[in-house]
C-alpha cells in the first residue's frame, strides 16, 4: 500500500532530483517506519528494517548511526529543493508548509529543575521557561 501512495505522489520521483538512489530509498524507508510504527524513535529502526520490506537499494539495513548522519548531512537547499517541487504540483490542501511556534511561555509546570530560563520577545519583565 505505501509502495503505492509513493508511486501515484511521484514522491520518488521528486527525491531524486535532490538525494542519491540510496539516500532517497533511506528517506522512503524511514516516512513508511514512522508510518508503520507510528513512531519515529531512531533506536528502533534497524529491528523495523530488518523485518520489513525497504525501499533503499538492495534492501541495506541502515544502523541508526547512519540515519542520524544522513539527516545531518542534508542541506538547506536539498530541503528546499524537495519543498518547492512537491509544492509546485499540488494545490494548497496538498502543499507542505513550514511553521513554528514563536509564542513565548511565561509559565512552569511544578518544580522542574531542568527547565531553563530564556529571553522574552516582549520586554514584560516574566521570565520565560523553555
Amino acid at each position: 500500500m505505501l509502495g503505492k501512495l509513493i508511486e501515484e505522489s511521484r514522491i520518488r520521483t521528486i527525491l531524486l532530483e535532490q538525494f542519491s538512489v540510496s539516500n532517497t530509498g533511506l528517506i522512503l524507508d524511514l516516512a513508511c517506519y514512522a508510518i508503520v510504527t507510528e513512531n519515529n524513535a531512531g533506536q528502533y529502526y534497524q529491528d523495523y528494517a530488518y523485518h520489513h520490506l525497504l525501499f533503499t537499494e538492495n534492501m541495506k539495513v541502515y544502523t541508526d548511526t547512519k540515519v542520524s548522519d544522513f539527516l545531518k548531512s542534508i542541506t538547506m537547499e536539498q530541503r528546499m529543493g524537495f519543498l518547492n517541487a512537491w509544492n509546485k504540483e499540488r494545490d494548497h490542501r496538498g502543499k507542505i508548509y513550514i511553521s513554528y511556534d514563536s509564542t513565548n511561555k511565561a509559565c512552569q509546570a511544578g518544580d522542574i529543575e531542568m527547565a531553563e530560563f530564556g529571553h522574552e520577545k516582549v520586554k514584560a519583565g516574566k521570565q520565560i521557561v523553555n
